[in-house]
Formats: C-alpha cells, sequence, structure tokens
C-alpha cells in the first residue's frame, strides 16, 4: 500500500513510491548557535529532492574551486 506525503517546501502531495525513482526526500537540518542546537526535519518530493541535489552539487563544486587557489 503507498503512502501518501505532502512537501514541506511546496506543498504538493507525493506518493511514497516516488521515493524508490528519485532517491531522498527526507532532509534533516541542523543549526548550532554556540549556546544550543536546533534540528529540523524536512519532507521533499521528488521535483524538490532533485532541486537540491543540484544545488548541493553546485555549492561542493564551487567550495572545491575556492580551495584550488589556496
Amino acid at each position: 500500500m503507498a503512502d501518501a506525503k505532502r512537501c514541506d517546501r511546496c506543498r504538493n502531495f507525493y506518493m511514497t513510491d516516488d521515493i524508490k525513482m528519485y532517491g531522498i526526500t527526507r532532509i534533516k537540518m541542523s543549526i548550532s548557535t554556540g549556546v544550543s542546537e536546533t534540528v529540523k526535519t524536512y519532507d521533499l518530493c521528488p521535483m524538490r529532492s532533485e532541486k537540491l541535489k543540484i544545488f548541493m552539487d553546485n555549492i561542493s563544486d564551487n567550495v572545491e574551486e575556492a580551495h584550488e587557489d589556496d
């Protein structure tokens, strides 16, 4: 039986069967202020998951290029 979820980013519904095709759908973000730590979990639809993967790949490429100059 499939399970329906709602994307925390775009609010669209998606089926958990879509997870098998597209990969990640749950993101855990941790923000530390030095005094305390906040942890938040987000459910993402396949489209938002793919956009996040592309964004993170671009960031890692930029970080690698910055370190090449050192």
